[in-house]
């Protein structure tokens, strides 16, 4: 005999039924919501702010004013008093020195009483004249104690009629007397000489 061994058949598989899905909710309307007017605020009006009231002012209590005491009275000195030597008048003011005279002020004023001098002594020359020769010469020299020298044109004045005109003159001027402050010096001069036919 044969035995046949046949393997059990596998139990059907039981499919389960699809799960039905739950119905989506439907959206739920949102209520529409009215804006409210705002109520109206009424501003307050600030009040009025009353100044505060004056405060007496009080017055200032015086000082009570300190007494002064009199300082007590030196006791008398009952020892005999020294004599007070009088005092020596004070020495005089020495004289002023006089003052050193002015050597330069002193040769200016000399120089124009030399120049008045020679301008007197001044000889129009003849043949100028009839030529009719105007003008001026410069004419340096050296002086001293109412003697010259070394006397020379400097500035011609065109003409030597009247340049050796102006050097006579010089030689031969009458020079007043020399200071005493100029005595003993010898100076120099410059001096112009003058030509002009309405002095002559």
């Amino acid at each position: 005999m044969q035995i046949v061994l046949e393997a059990p058949k596998p139990a059907p598989k039981t499919v389960a039924p699809p799960t039905p899905k739950p119905p989506e909710p439907k959206p739920v309307p949102k209520p529409v919501v009215k804006p409210q007017p705002k109520p109206i605020v009424h501003k307050e009006l600030p009040k009025p702010v009353q100044p505060p009231p004056p405060q007496p002012v009080a017055e200032p209590k015086p000082e009570p004013t300190p007494k002064v005491q009199a300082p007590p009275a030196p006791a008398p000195d009952t020892k005999p008093a020294m004599p007070v030597a009088a005092p020596t008048p004070p020495a005089p003011p020495p004289p002023p020195a006089p003052a050193a005279p002015d050597v330069a002020s002193i040769k200016a004023s000399f120089e124009a009483e030399l120049r008045s001098a020679i301008q007197a002594a001044v000889r129009y020359p003849q043949a100028a004249k009839m030529m009719q020769l105007t003008g001026k010469t410069l004419v340096a020299f050296v002086f001293r104690d109412g003697a010259v020298s070394q006397v020379r044109v400097v500035t011609s004045s065109g003409a030597d009629l009247l340049d050796h005109a102006a050097l006579d003159a010089v030689r031969n001027a009458p020079y007043p007397a020399t200071p005493k402050e100029l005595q003993g010096k010898s100076m120099d001069f410059t001096i112009w000489v003058r030509f002009h036919l309405s002095d002559s």
